[in-house]
């Protein structure tokens, strides 16, 4: 009889607390119905992976961007790229200018920006390469921006500061707080 007593004791602390975890379960809602909802915060509308995104100005190709993996988000109107991403930039005539070469970055499709972030290349056919965390194309003025530290260099030049605002060619750019040095003679 003492033997039947320590099973029942052992079967007891055995099945109570899956009756206990059973009922929570029961009681609460079940994972399928929150599903959608979650699904719909997480997961994007759209995804590929290797793509390639074209955007032009007035019938004029502007910009062509390689993306390794690319998330869009219809409630937010912008494509989300990582995975590296690659930007050839033209002009009007449709001439290749620069290249842009950055981490990861987003297009905001409706108003056809594009912000490049983490360790951001930008390298004009011209000679002149920036360097910065991240910048911020405007298609509508082919120009580039970017508040964070960069560093502009040339066969020539070596210049640093905080802030820059440029053409997609680099030869029209500011550099607000400027640093840095030149090798090139000043005409008087």
């Amino acid at each position: 009889m003492l033997f039947r007593e320590n099973i029942g004791t052992k079967l007891t602390r055995l099945f109570l607390p899956m009756l206990f975890i059973m009922l929570l379960s029961a009681c609460g809602s079940s994972p399928e119905e929150n599903l959608p909802e979650l699904e719909s915060q997480l997961l994007p509308d759209q995804e590929s992976w290797n793509s390639t995104i074209i955007i032009s100005h007035k019938g004029n190709k502007r910009a062509v961007i390689q993306a390794g993996h690319m998330r869009k988000f219809e409630n937010e109107g912008d494509i989300h790229i990582d995975d590296g991403m690659i930007v050839d930039f033209f002009n009007s005539l449709g001439d290749h200018v620069s290249k842009m070469i950055s981490d990861s970055g987003f297009v905001n499709e409706k108003r056809e920006h594009l912000t490049a972030v983490g360790n951001v290349e930008l390298i004009s056919d011209s000679g002149y390469t920036a360097l910065t965390d991240w910048l911020l194309w405007r298609n509508d003025s082919n120009l580039v921006f970017t508040d964070a530290p960069v560093e502009l260099f040339s066969a020539k030049d070596t210049l640093y500061g905080l802030g820059f605002h440029s053409d997609v060619k680099l030869e029209n750019w500011t550099i607000p707080y400027p640093s840095g040095h030149s090798y090139r003679e000043l005409k008087k």
